[in-house]
């Protein structure tokens, strides 16, 4: 779905299935594939902050998403800001 940062299917305004990349496809209208987790989940969390039905969830969904990834994998993960690395994922 268009203007959101991960390819998503929405019915009645109701996110029902996120489709984060075709990768087996070369066809230009799909959305490129994630690098890496990191960047995956930084598409999540703008799309969390995107959707009206979750925004007021986004402020604290990224720290808790951190600490509960630091608590089962006993590793800090480092998640980037859509912003930053939204260029790399622009349909062609």
């Amino acid at each position: 779905m268009d203007g959101w940062a991960i390819n998503l299917q929405v019915k009645k305004g109701v996110v029902h299935k996120i489709r984060p990349g075709v990768w087996y496809s070369i066809n230009k209208k799909n959305m490129p594939m994630f690098e890496c987790l990191e960047d995956f989940v930084s598409a999540i969390e703008e799309t969390v902050y995107q959707n009206p039905a979750t925004r007021h969830n986004a402020s604290l969904w990224k720290k808790k998403f951190e600490e509960a990834y630091k608590k089962h994998y006993n590793r800090s993960i480092s998640i980037p800001r859509w912003h930053e690395i939204a260029h790399k994922y622009k349909k062609k």
